[in-house]
């Protein structure tokens, strides 16, 4: 379900379908709402804002009434805060410490977070996948732990963010990680723990390995 901008009385709707090719799709009792979706997860990356803050970035309402960026953007309707962690990150910023920081700064006003592990120095993707420069020559088993300890340091050692956090979700580059294959393991079902449900994901089962 999602908003759909209506002009001139008109819309144009798309229906898709994950069927393989040949098989047939049916789309039964369509219904156009009046208003808006009531999306349950508004969310946005905030990695960035306290290197912002440091260089002295300030942030307004729709009013133009500085404040708070992270306030300011609750009372706008977020509730979901991204977090990126780095491993040993140049600038010093989206380390343990600086996401600490952040999470808690979105609990105290009712948002809960999402913690994405790069396991890089620098920002990673299915396209890049750096290693850590710490993490240099060591072997597959070495890499798990490596990579373990990263998750479990986050939450000061306390467990997993998702856990510790609030019933979120916490994206976990690399749960379906083949070393041979840098791009594996990165699309976002393999990457989760906690689907928007609050319920444990299949991805899970990759710490049974630990």
């Amino acid at each position: 379900v999602t908003s759909v901008k209506v002009t001139g009385g008109s819309c144009t709707i798309s229906l898709n379908s994950d069927a393989h090719a040949g098989e047939w799709a049916n789309f039964d009792d369509i219904a156009f709402t009046p208003g808006a979706t009531g999306l349950t997860v508004k969310g946005g990356d905030l990695s960035t804002l306290p290197k912002n803050e440091a260089h002295g970035a300030v942030y307004r309402s729709a009013s133009g009434t500085a404040g708070d960026a992270m306030s300011l953007l609750k009372s706008a309707g977020m509730n979901y805060v991204r977090l990126k962690v780095w491993v040993n990150p140049a600038d010093g910023y989206n380390n343990k410490a600086h996401v600490l920081a952040m999470a808690k700064r979105a609990k105290a006003l009712g948002m809960k977070t999402l913690v994405d592990f790069h396991y890089s120095d620098a920002w990673a993707d299915p396209g890049k996948q750096n290693k850590p420069a710490a993490w240099a020559g060591h072997g597959y088993a070495k890499l798990r732990t490596d990579v373990m300890n990263v998750v479990e340091a986050v939450p000061g050692g306390r467990g997993l963010g998702a856990v510790y956090w609030e019933p979120a979700w916490t994206a976990v580059g690399g749960s379906g990680w083949d070393p041979a294959d840098p791009a594996s393991g990165n699309a976002w079902e393999n990457q989760a723990l906690f689907g928007y449900d609050t319920k444990l994901l299949p991805a899970a089962n990759w710490f049974s390995h630990r």
